[in-house]
């Protein structure tokens, strides 16, 4: 029978019992302090996920393996404004990427958007990101090691308005000020079939993208949507909304290239 068993080095979801989670890293030997007492990584060790272990003061906190995106979320430093998951999961479905689907990033920042694009593709061999600020890049590159991956020599620091040398895109995903400039250098990398997807924070940019786009018809305006998640309380007491909520984050638009001529 199948057993699948944490291992020294990966990531653990703690569900403690008020509530709250934490996410930790397993390292045999180690202990974690918390409000309900201390917590064994051994008692972990020796059993499988889903399990449940006690504090030293007697609390049970079950234990379970952590999703991709939780730990995107709970461990990733943020030194610029991320990108939430419920507009990543709409970006990544509207971008029809794949396994080894050859992707550019534009505004990698923290590099929230790149560990999900980096999930989905399989591989950092068909990724590119630019990014114009140094420290962002070293930030990103940080964050996804927790991940396993080491980005180093896939961020290019330079401004994407000044064009891209690599070629074959079949996506590009854009959180840019201003995506209409970046659009225009980007054209002439992109595979015919690919498609752009950009997440700004205001109307204004969807209108000044649309605006740019009549002019130079070099792309298919697709979808531009707005994404709302409500999250609830998990009383059944008492079921209702949470009180905090991130309902407006901004916009994903959704764009298709033309083939010159058309």
């Amino acid at each position: 029978m199948f057993v699948d068993a944490p291992r020294d080095g990966d990531k653990a979801l703690l569900l403690f019992p008020n509530g709250e989670d934490r996410i930790i890293t397993l390292k045999a030997g180690k202990v974690t302090q918390t409000k309900y007492g201390a917590i064994r990584h051994d008692d972990m060790l020796t059993k499988s996920w889903g399990g449940i272990i006690e504090t030293s003061t007697g609390f049970r906190v079950f234990f379970q393996k952590p999703t991709h995106s939780e730990i995107v979320y709970s461990l990733f430093s943020r030194k610029s404004q991320v990108i939430y998951e419920k507009d990543v999961a709409l970006m990544l479905m509207h971008s029809g990427i794949g396994k080894g689907s050859i992707v550019g990033e534009s505004g990698v920042g923290s590099g929230f958007l790149t560990a999900h694009i980096l999930s989905a593709i399989g591989s950092k061999d068909s990724y590119w990101g630019y990014e114009i600020r140094k420290d962002m890049a070293e930030t990103a590159v940080r964050n996804l090691n927790l991940l396993g991956y080491d980005i180093r020599d896939r961020i290019i620091i330079k401004d994407i308005r000044e064009g891209v040398e690599e070629k074959g895109f079949q996506a590009f995903f854009l959180d840019l000020p201003e995506p209409w400039e970046a659009m225009e250098s980007i054209y002439d990398s992109l595979a015919a079939s690919a498609r752009v997807v950009a997440f700004v924070p205001s109307t204004n940019q969807i209108i000044k993208t649309l605006n740019y786009n009549s002019v130079k018809k070099k792309y298919y305006i697709y979808r531009v949507f707005e994404t709302m998640v409500r999250e609830y309380e998990k009383d059944g007491e008492a079921f209702r909304p949470s009180f905090f909520q991130k309902v407006f984050s901004g916009y994903v638009m959704v764009f298709l290239k033309k083939s010159q001529g058309d």
